[in-house]
């Protein structure tokens, strides 16, 4: 399965995905370029962004429906 696929079988199923989450449940490093990668397909994904642990910006994208 590619990473486009696991990050959209993840959005399909849980709603929303952060890099944390992509590196942790699937070696994704660069999630930024992989939601690139479904933008250019046609998936509306949006970012949402909030304040991290550390007091750094995470971006938590949604699949918009």
């Amino acid at each position: 399965m590619t990473q486009v696929q696991k990050v959209m079988n993840h959005l399909t199923k849980r709603g929303s995905i952060t890099s944390a989450t992509a590196i942790g449940m699937y070696g994704i490093s660069r999630l930024a370029s992989v939601i690139n990668r479904l933008r250019a397909k046609g998936i509306t994904v949006e970012p949402h962004y909030f304040q991290g642990v550390n007091g750094n910006r995470v971006a938590e994208y949604k699949l918009v429906k």
